[in-house]
């Protein structure tokens, strides 16, 4: 089946009685819209009741207030999702009539996004005596014929003046020493080009934007100085334990958001045959057109991990993304096969034919159970090395003093610090705590089958405030001597 797709200006959609209000509106605005679903913020528009959602910045209030107000609340319904930011939000006027909330202007955009203005004759009589009062506040001035044929001509194509569109991402992967899987905010904080992401488990990669292949050597270098700074860790994109995104980042676009056609547009291209790539926990996060609105532009949030697994496959996605976009806003049309073959990858996107092979036949292997990026990316592999886990709940420090402690005494070995429920009282799961009692029924064995450790701590030496460190100290020292007996070297006996 053959698809296209194609930019074109935002058509008038006169929904109930905007008609009637289109003369008003049509000297100072291209588009006129009502119930517009799109959920697309444009220039130029003017569009009631809409489904949209903007982070706004308050410029200044316009009020306007009218004798004769409407007999029911119709006028002041509305179901866009806004939020005041006054650091990054839209600037905009807030309009209010008599004294209720009635819409919102975007300055940069010269758009207006109202209330249910148009629902019924009732209101459209209301707003033929409000939108004459908002023109003058605002000081528009009507659009003249060349204005008109300016913006047309500047949204319709590009070729004359060619978008520089850059490309980005934050790729985020599991942590893991061997067969442990650690979390990675035991390592690392939230900011930095190398971090966790907003769960906090994962390690989130922010390489600077440019060209695909700018990007693929910026992320390279932020792989090698994780190598640098945990070389006994490695990273995972599979995503079969944490949800892993590989989003594309898109600057330099001319709209405010990314359009519906331009998110079909890399969704039968990239999100479509990379979704089955996405790990076990990727969950909800596992869904087409996913987008978020970032200053530079947005974020394409559909693709997995998996598309940045290796430098190949990540420059190749990376450039196919641009090219649709740059193609997108050419103005030209389209047309591909649904679902796009290998001639669609070289003919639309842009690709060489022996990319085009590559990437459709990633596409086509399914997701692995593992897919590790040291060696995939060209870094050393990790050495062997200690491994420590934590799990239930932690205070912050008390993780770092234990790490400390068991990093100063332990050369290797993987070992899983757990938590004991409060209503067990103060016990542990080994001899030697400092006022703990031993459990007699631990939940895990002291050492499963892989070799690995584990030791269950009382709930006040991980969460209760006001703990004497010198006792947190000891109880830490206890745990070291405990798991130097399963290990055969320690960092002391070098």
């Amino acid at each position: 089946m053959k698809k296209v797709i194609q930019r074109v200006f935002p058509s008038d959609q006169l929904h109930e009685r905007l008609a009637d209000l289109r003369d008003l509106l049509k000297k100072y605005f291209l588009v006129v819209r009502s119930h517009d679903d799109q959920g697309v913020i444009a220039p130029y528009t003017a569009s009631f009741y809409p489904k949209i959602s903007l982070a706004y910045k308050e410029v200044n209030e316009i009020h306007i207030n009218i004798d004769s107000p409407p007999d029911n609340d119709v006028f002041y319904d509305w179901r866009g999702s806004v939020y005041r930011d006054d650091d990054a939000g839209e600037p905009c006027f807030v309009v209010y009539v008599n004294e209720r909330f009635a819409g919102l202007y975007l300055l940069r955009l010269r758009s207006l996004y109202a209330t249910d203005w148009s629902h019924d004759w009732e209101c459209v009589r209301l707003a033929r005596e409000v939108i004459p009062r908002l023109i003058s506040a605002l000081g528009l001035k009507p659009l003249t014929r060349a204005e008109r044929e300016k913006i047309y001509k500047t949204y319709k194509t590009l070729k004359s003046n060619p978008l520089r569109i850059t490309v980005g991402g934050d790729p985020e992967f599991e942590m893991w020493r061997g067969s442990t899987l650690v979390s990675a905010d035991d390592y690392l904080n939230m900011g930095g080009s190398i971090g966790t992401d907003g769960a906090r488990s994962q390690v989130e990669l922010r390489p600077a934007p440019g060209t695909p292949a700018q990007v693929v050597r910026n992320l390279r270098e932020l792989i090698k100085e994780f190598a640098r700074r945990f070389p006994k860790y490695d990273l995972d994109a599979a995503g079969h334990r944490y949800p892993c995104g590989g989003h594309i980042h898109i600057g330099g676009i001319p709209d405010r958001e990314p359009p519906g056609e331009l998110l079909e547009l890399l969704d039968d291209f990239v999100g479509k045959p990379s979704l089955p790539l996405s790990g076990e926990a990727r969950g909800e996060y596992r869904r087409l057109s996913a987008w978020e609105d970032k200053p530079w532009g947005f974020e394409y949030r559909t693709p997995p991990a998996a598309v940045f697994s290796n430098p190949r496959v990540a420059r190749t996605v990376l450039k196919l993304a641009r090219n649709l976009v740059t193609k997108f806003y050419s103005g030209r049309a389209l047309e591909y096969n649904d679902p796009p073959g290998v001639e669609d990858y070289i003919r639309v996107g842009g690709l060489t034919e022996r990319e085009a092979a590559y990437l459709v036949e990633f596409f086509r292997q399914g997701v692995p159970r593992s897919l590790r990026i040291r060696a995939a990316w060209g870094t050393f592999a990790p050495e062997e090395g200690l491994a420590i886990s934590f799990r239930d709940d932690w205070l912050p420090e008390r993780k770092r003093l234990f790490r400390k402690v068991l990093v100063k005494n332990l050369r290797r070995g993987e070992i899983v610090l757990y938590g004991l429920a409060s209503s067990r009282g103060f016990v542990a799961t080994i001899p030697g705590v400092p006022g703990a009692a031993v459990l007699d029924d631990p939940p895990y064995a002291p050492v499963n089958g892989q070799g690995r450790v584990w030791v269950g701590l009382p709930w006040r030496l991980r969460m209760e405030e006001g703990v004497d460190e010198t006792l947190l100290r000891e109880a830490a020292e206890v745990v070291a001597r405990y798991c130097r007996q399963f290990f055969r070297v320690s960092r002391r006996a070098r």
